[in-house]
């Protein structure tokens, strides 16, 4: 997601959050909306539209901008992104590279069953497989 796009995106959530709720309930839902949206642009990259817009399952199948949009959800949504972005850390860590770890996590891996790392961090038992894959390569465990 581009910088305009996201300080749009930011624009048109405070507008909304302007019309609803209390100046106080407005400055928290600003503050999660800011970082969620902050999250996601960190970890999705150019994709972080698509991600705020779709279903997610660690949401209870609820869309994260519909979870801003009405105060529902949004520690659980802020959590979620901020234990993705410790992964993505994580895997910075590992390959000592941001473009080699960003890489790693967007591609089908045969160790996790061709999946995308980046997908499983949808339900805890995938962040669980991505964490343990990523502490084989650390540790050159590839059995």
């Amino acid at each position: 997601m581009k910088t305009q796009d996201m300080v749009r995106e930011l624009l048109e959530v405070t507008e909304r959050f302007n019309k609803t709720a209390s100046p106080q309930i407005d400055r928290d839902r600003i503050s999660h909306a800011t970082n969620i949206i902050h999250l996601a642009s960190k970890i999705f990259a150019d994709s972080s539209q698509q991600w705020l817009n779709q279903p997610h399952k660690m949401l209870d199948d609820r869309v994260p901008l519909d979870i801003i949009d009405r105060d529902e959800g949004l520690q659980q949504t802020e959590d979620l992104l901020e234990k993705m972005a410790e992964i993505v850390d994580r895997a910075i860590k590992v390959f000592n590279n941001e473009s080699v770890a960003k890489n790693w996590l967007r591609t089908p891996n045969p160790y996790l069953g061709d999946l995308i790392p980046l997908n499983m961090l949808e339900s805890a038992e995938g962040i669980e497989h991505v964490l343990d894959m990523l502490g084989r390569i650390e540790y050159g465990v590839y059995s």
